[in-house]
């Protein structure tokens, strides 16, 4: 018989990570799905997974904490992204590196949600760049495992060896890593969530930081994960039974409101007599009806 205390030495740790990117999105994330199994995660922590992700250039020992940022747009000169390792003090989290030389973000929020004793949720939120005046970054380096948006490349190269992208100066995976680099790149919408950010320089015209009791961040990202993992119902909601197609395709008498009799048509399609007081002359080639 195993006594409690035992049972509570023998654990289990099983982390899902996923990346809710689809081929279809390709050019708005450029992050392959990861599935991790719990021995895919205890190979991340002792670092097995180095050789093909690397550790990140943001080389801060991270929180963590999982945070949002968004966009209205982001224009970008120089990008590369490949696979990294972020560094906690007592785990590692794979990330997709996105990497602009030169960035301009309009509308930027970022925004962190965390717990506090006595208070609940209190979000610390910052806004910067409204007013068509975009906040800018100079090798701006982001790890992330979910962003979203609407995306215009050009140039990409996608699936270049990591260690020989050369958009970001300073800025490369490692050797045999799946990368990609691209000449300039725009993202609408974006939605973002990271670990880390880092830059050479960040201008933030406009600057508001706030703290406030709540949740309060920058977007809802179980709405926007609703909008991937759309169930059944949902579909139900296009591909209708026949009791939801009437409200599209109308019964006899319904189609008589839209398709009247021939009395009606008589009120719609005029007799000889009336085109003759209009002038109508319908030739083969005649299309004015």
């Amino acid at each position: 018989m195993t006594s409690n205390a035992d049972s509570a030495t023998q654990t289990t740790v099983s982390t899902r990570l996923t990346g809710h990117t689809r081929w279809r999105r390709l050019a708005v994330a450029m992050v392959p799905t990861l599935l991790a199994s719990a021995g895919l995660c205890t190979a991340v922590a002792r670092g097995a997974l180095a050789a093909s992700f690397g550790v990140s250039p943001n080389s801060f020992t991270v929180s963590g904490e999982s945070f949002q940022i968004s966009a209205s747009t982001l224009d970008g000169q120089g990008f590369v992204q490949f696979g990294v390792l972020d560094r906690g003090a007592h785990a590692s989290y794979p990330e997709a590196l996105s990497g602009i030389r030169s960035a301009d973000l309009y509308d930027l929020c970022q925004s962190v949600v965390q717990d506090v004793p006595l208070f609940g949720p209190v979000t610390l939120r910052l806004t910067s760049g409204s007013g068509g005046n975009p906040a800018h970054a100079d090798r701006l380096v982001a790890d992330s495992h979910d962003l979203k948006g609407d995306a215009l490349f050009h140039n990409i190269n996608i699936g270049q060896d990591a260690a020989t992208v050369q958009g970001v100066p300073g800025v490369h995976g490692a050797p045999g890593g799946f990368g990609e680099q691209a000449d300039t790149v725009r993202i609408d919408n974006l939605r973002q969530q990271t670990r880390s950010v880092s830059a050479a320089t960040f201008r933030l015209p406009g600057l508001h930081l706030s703290v406030q009791v709540g949740s309060n961040p920058c977007f809802d990202a179980d709405a926007d994960q609703g909008d991937d993992d759309s169930s059944g119902a949902e579909h139900d909601g296009h591909g209708s039974s026949g009791a939801g197609h009437g409200g599209h395709h109308s019964s006899d008498e319904d189609h008589a409101g839209h398709h009247s009799s021939d009395g009606d048509d008589a009120g719609h399609h005029s007799s000889d007599e009336d085109d003759a007081d209009h002038g109508h002359h319908h030739t083969p080639g005649d299309r004015s009806e």
